[in-house]
């Protein structure tokens, strides 16, 4: 089977090369999204490319989404992050239970985004990532919450990710931290989590009381991603030049574009 497998890296790039083994993943091109504009030796050939500035997890899904299925027209990738692992018969069964109509996360419940297959109909359907999520943190609850609401369902292969997924960025770089932002963030979009169970509620996991984003200010389509003024006061390197407000991610597909051609 072939596999596109994409990794979003902040500051594991060097430990991403020095652990991975390319040969226990035949058929495989792996795209190695570099949002840090980190020094680091590739260990094998693979497509690279560096953001201008570091445009958060959600930002850096849409760009690889971008890259994916609108430049290199795929139909069906993998989305990973430097610290995450896996196997080559994991990521093969996340993409046979992937559709049209269903997205696949490896990890169990929570974790199903650390490294997950998506298929280009989802994103076309479900939308954007939310970039107003700044740099990391309940992007993905919003995601999931948004594709239950447009009948996607969110399939879990339930493996364990302890010692799988590291966390290296917050880790590494306690500033990133705008965990309670995102999570005011989420809630005036989403309301309050009803998750079934209390811890996830606590951790604000989807499901959420509203049935469309930002429901106690107007009815707007589950796919609708403000474009604050927030985003342009946490990114001013990539607003500098235009007063435009776009995602920057949009921006980033840009010089993308320029650097690869159409």
């Amino acid at each position: 089977m072939n596999k596109h497998i994409f990794v979003l890296s902040y500051c594991g790039a060097q430990e991403f090369f020095d652990t991975i083994n390319v040969e226990e993943f035949p058929d495989s091109t792996f795209y190695f999204i570099d949002n840090g504009n980190q020094n680091y030796t590739s260990s094998f050939e693979c497509f690279t490319y560096t953001t201008s500035t570091n445009i958060g997890c959600a930002g850096g899904w849409n760009l690889i989404c971008d890259i994916a299925f609108k430049h290199l027209n795929l139909e069906k990738i993998i989305i990973t992050q430097d610290d995450a692992t896996y196997t080559n018969e994991q990521l093969e069964d996340a993409l046979l239970e992937t559709s049209e109509t269903s997205l696949t996360g490896i990890y169990q419940p929570h974790f199903e985004f650390s490294c997950f297959a998506l298929h280009s109909d989802t994103y076309n359907k479900v939308g954007r990532f939310d970039e107003n999520f700044i740099y990391v943190y309940s992007e993905d609850a919003d995601y999931k919450q948004r594709c239950m609401l447009s009948g996607v369902v969110m399939n879990s292969l339930m493996y364990n990710s302890k010692d799988s997924n590291k966390s290296l960025t917050l880790k590494k770089e306690p500033a990133l931290n705008k965990i309670m932002y995102n999570r005011q963030y989420l809630h005036f979009k989403w309301g309050a989590s009803i998750h079934p169970s209390p811890s996830a509620r606590v951790d604000s996991q989807a499901p959420f009381e509203y049935n469309s984003p930002f429901y106690t200010s107007g009815i707007y389509s589950l796919d609708f991603i403000p474009l604050t003024e927030r985003i342009k006061n946490i990114f001013p390197e990539l607003y500098k030049d235009s007063e435009e407000l776009r995602l920057p991610s949009a921006i980033e597909y840009d010089k993308f574009i320029k650097q690869n051609g159409v």
